[in-house]
């Protein structure tokens, strides 16, 4: 779907068609989302522990084997404590990765 001289695909100066185009594709791939929302947001370190959480929770019992979400720059150290010891408490270090992927520029 990229077009010859493009590195990503994005929708800046696209005509509608070619939008269209490209969100026509992207429905038709087998993509699930699911939204993880804190009670408490207030205390960011203790909702971001809470949503990864139910996320490793959730994943794992679909079965998952790699993850992957977007980094928070200056959590990125207590993310990988947290998820190594989720994953660790639940008997899955030996089949599940994870990948803490940085906002493109």
């Amino acid at each position: 779907m990229v077009m010859p001289r493009q590195r990503r695909l994005h929708f800046h100066n696209e005509r509608n068609s070619r939008r269209a185009f490209i969100i026509d594709r992207i429905a038709e791939l087998p993509v699930e989302a699911v939204i993880y929302q804190a009670r408490d947001p207030t205390d960011e370190k203790a909702a971001r522990k809470a949503c990864l959480t139910a996320l490793i929770r959730d994943q794992l019992k679909r079965g998952s084997q790699r993850l992957f979400f977007e980094a928070d720059e200056s959590l990125v150290e207590f993310d990988r404590r947290l998820l190594n010891a989720e994953v660790r408490a639940h008997g899955a270090a030996d089949r599940v990765s994870y990948e803490q992927v940085r906002q493109l520029n």
